[in-house]
């Protein structure tokens, strides 16, 4: 077991991070916040279903446009610096795919973040400007699972450099790489949300 008592590695490299997790003898989940190694805390039941469900929808949308690409789900890497390592949630990479041991992605095309509420504030905000920085990404898709909605941030052409639409239904249109999703598809195979819920979103 981890011991949760003990300090993080700190001013820790993308490679020496990596090195340092596959060393975990339990291997619990971190990730790399400028040279400081973050525990991230355990998922919800409902976030571990809205990755899974996001991650089919893609791929389905992928093979039925017949792209030359690959949907991963959890636990992949992205480098966004030499001090900057994020797990993603899921991702989309076209092309040529990430060798069967690597631990990490360099060039997804489509990343995926699933809401918790001890991440929005960071999925919001620093992962939004730092995805952008990597040149294959096209696609930042923030997944709320109790709000059902899709926050899709993408890069474009011009002044501002980044479009964002909210979307709670209807088609999302991905392009590159030229694929739609229903948004009701990402969200089908979640439980019902309870009434208290349901009567708060309605506020």
């Amino acid at each position: 077991m981890a011991d949760f008592a003990t300090p993080l590695p700190t001013n820790l490299t993308a490679d020496q991070f990596l090195n340092w997790t596959a060393s975990q003898p339990d291997r619990p989940r971190y990730e790399l916040h400028q040279g400081n190694a973050v525990l991230m805390a355990p998922e919800r039941t409902l976030h571990a279903q809205a990755k899974l469900e996001v991650a089919v929808a893609l791929r389905s949308a992928l093979a039925g446009a017949g792209q030359d690409c690959r949907t991963y789900i959890d636990g992949l890497g992205v480098r966004i610096a030499d001090d900057t390592v994020y797990i993603l949630d899921a991702f989309v990479q076209c092309g040529e795919q990430p060798d069967r041991n690597a631990t990490e992605t360099s060039a997804p095309v489509i990343v995926v973040e699933v809401l918790s509420p001890s991440t929005q504030g960071i999925d919001h905000r620093q992962k939004l400007e730092d995805y952008f920085k990597l040149a294959s990404v096209e696609h930042y898709l923030i997944i709320d699972p109790d709000a059902r909605r899709v926050v899709h941030h993408r890069r474009q052409l011009g002044t501002p450099p980044l479009g964002t639409q909210i979307l709670a239904g209807g088609v999302l249109q991905l392009e590159p790489p030229g694929i739609s999703l229903q948004i009701d598809d990402i969200f089908a195979g979640l439980p019902d949300q309870p009434e208290d819920e349901l009567e708060a979103g309605g506020e």
